[in-house]
């Protein structure tokens, strides 16, 4: 005897869809009927809607699972050791900053007082006669660390102890032609640079650096603009609350430029 079981019927509110399911070598029959009522069509749009995204999500599904399957076989074929090797290289490069590399080759964080400035702060042009230098102590590559303060131009270190004090000035000149500050043979200009120190121990500021630098001292090139530079820099024993400062005998011939005109020092 047959046994006769009921169409599967899919239904969502006033809507269904009967599916009977015949024989082999006989097609299937589908029946759908919508109640008449408020919203029947929208209804059966909604349904319909849905039974074609069903294959859209299965797909994209199996998609993302295939592609972490594949992750997970890549990861598995990169030897170990390389990952490692990966792994300590790319922790090498994110070293903190203002860390000492000790003699065993780890790495603490210094508590050595540090600093570096940056071109002149130049809010209207800089005077052409002797002047002490005001600094960028914040932007660009500038920084004070460990107690190192700064005013109008004065650098005050917190601590005793032997630092390294390094200044440079570019300097610049359009003009040279003009009449010199200083009077030396064939009318050059000679441009001074030094770094002062004001402690305590002492009632007069010293001039820990000094460097000179002629303007225009080619004959030949008198109606060109001219360049030029001066570095200098070395080891001193400072006094906590000694200041220093940066002095130029013509601040107007200075390029405002981080990476040409700028001072520093750091603790030994």
């Amino acid at each position: 005897m047959q046994s006769t079981l009921p169409p599967p019927r899919l239904a969502h509110g006033d809507c269904f869809v009967d599916f009977e399911v015949l024989r082999p070598g006989h097609e299937s029959r589908r029946r759908s009927c919508c109640t008449s009522g408020r919203g029947s069509s929208g209804s059966c749009v909604l349904l319909l809607l849905l039974l074609l995204l069903l294959p859209a999500l299965a797909t994209l599904g199996f998609f993302l699972f295939q592609v972490r399957q594949d992750m997970i076989r890549l990861n598995k074929t990169i030897p170990f050791e390389i990952r490692e090797q990966v792994r300590r290289e790319m922790s090498e490069l994110q070293v903190e900053p203002f860390q000492e590399l000790r003699a065993d080759g780890s790495r603490r964080t210094s508590n050595k007082p540090s600093a570096h400035f940056t071109a002149p702060i130049r809010s209207t042009e800089l005077p052409a006669r002797p002047t002490k230098l005001d600094w960028d102590s914040s932007l660009g590559n500038s920084f004070m660390r460990n107690g190192v303060a700064y005013h109008h131009g004065d650098v005050t270190v917190p601590k005793e102890g032997l630092y390294f004090i390094y200044s440079q000035v570019f300097f610049r000149s359009q003009e040279c032609d003009r009449s010199p500050l200083y009077g030396v043979d064939h009318g050059d200009n000679i441009l001074i640079h030094s770094v002062y120190r004001h402690s305590r121990a002492y009632d007069q500021p010293e001039a820990l650096m000094e460097g000179m630098k002629f303007q225009c001292s080619d004959d030949n090139n008198r109606s060109r603009t001219w360049y030029g530079s001066n570095y200098q820099a070395g080891l001193f024993y400072l006094q906590a609350g000694d200041q220093l400062w940066v002095h130029v005998s013509d601040a107007s011939l200075i390029v405002a430029r981080g990476e040409k005109t700028y001072f520093g020092l750091f603790m030994v």
